[in-house]
């Protein structure tokens, strides 16, 4: 019996032992960013690639259409979603802060200084943090104070789009077009749509997306004839 879990152990200790597969991704500005390839693949555009030739031929994958710094916020995303579906506890290549207990805020610490750990040994210390500390974004759902596992992704999701302008999120949803992320590029468009719901006029929305008003006052006039249910206040 010992033997046999000896054996199983070690196992278990050669599965830990493997090298971790890397595929590297060139930004529009030439910057090379190395990605865990379970990582990677959350993007059905790199997915599709040949991606073991890449990797045999030490080649970069170009990214032709995004630059560093939307691609260091695309991989912030796929690292912790990733994690979310690896881990019972929630771990990140970023270091969130979410008002948790003191118990738990050290188990998840310890898992999220791992993450970035890892992150950064890949990209020669480089690290591309997201800036959010929502400590009271996250309501309490248990006598620990910790916020429900249901709740976790969604105060992430909005604290990784905190202070992210009009310019950012439309160049989050083309990087998440192009790679063809449907997560982010929902969450994105959901928050374009959250401004444009802002806007209580034409005016207001051509104000907010530096929209020039093509339209003759003649022309203006028959659109609002034609379609007076939009315009009810």
């Amino acid at each position: 019996m010992s033997a046999q879990r000896e054996k199983v152990d070690q196992e278990k200790e050669g599965e830990e032992m493997m090298p971790i597969k890397l595929v590297k991704l060139a930004s529009s500005d030439d910057k090379l960013f190395r990605v865990e390839l379970e990582v990677a693949i959350l993007s059905q555009t790199i997915k599709d690639m040949p991606l073991e030739r890449f990797m045999a031929e030490d080649r970069s994958i170009p990214l032709p259409n995004i630059s560093s710094q939307v691609l260091a916020k695309v991989l912030d995303f796929c690292y912790y979603h990733h994690d979310r579906c690896q881990t019972a506890v929630p771990s990140s290549a970023l270091a969130l802060s979410l008002s948790l207990s003191s118990s738990t805020s050290s188990a998840m610490s310890s898992s999220v200084n791992a993450a970035q750990n890892r992150y950064e040994r890949y990209n020669h210390g480089q690290h591309h943090q997201v800036t959010p500390q929502p400590s009271t974004m996250a309501p309490s759902s248990s006598a620990t104070g910790a916020p429900s596992e249901e709740a976790l992704p969604r105060h992430w999701n909005a604290a990784f789009l905190k202070d992210q302008d009009l310019s950012d999120l439309c160049d989050l949803v083309q990087a998440a077009s192009y790679l063809n992320i449907p997560s982010l590029l929902e969450l994105a468009c959901q928050a374009i749509a959250d401004i444009i719901q802002e806007c209580m006029t034409g005016e207001a929305i051509r104000a907010r997306f530096n929209i020039v008003n093509d339209f003759t006052p003649k022309e203006e006039a028959e659109v609002r004839q034609e379609n007076q249910w939009a315009f009810q206040q």
